[in-house]
């Protein structure tokens, strides 16, 4: 079988991980990128005191961080017409 056939072939329930890095709403991104090392995994979901899943982070939400601050800081001194295109940018 090649590679294009298992991909069409396969099921995600047949590779899925059943054993989850889980993290809590209340954890901070500090802790969240400990257990992505030390579990090396790019990404957990989070799990509430009733242990429904609320979301999922990943690593690349934690790398946004500084970026999006950055882009709120400079929110601030712009006009309303133009604060959706600041925000949605990646420069």
């Amino acid at each position: 079988m090649n590679v294009s056939e298992w991909l069409n072939e396969t099921k995600a329930g047949d590779v899925l991980v059943t054993e989850l890095a889980t993290l809590q709403p209340t954890d901070t991104l500090a802790h969240a990128a400990e257990v992505f090392l030390r579990e090396q995994v790019s990404g957990a979901p989070i799990i509430d005191e009733s242990g429904r899943c609320v979301g999922v982070l990943s690593a690349t939400d934690i790398e946004d961080v500084p970026h999006t601050v950055e882009k709120l800081r400079r929110f601030q001194s712009v006009r309303p017409s133009h604060a959706a295109l600041l925000l949605f940018s990646r420069d």
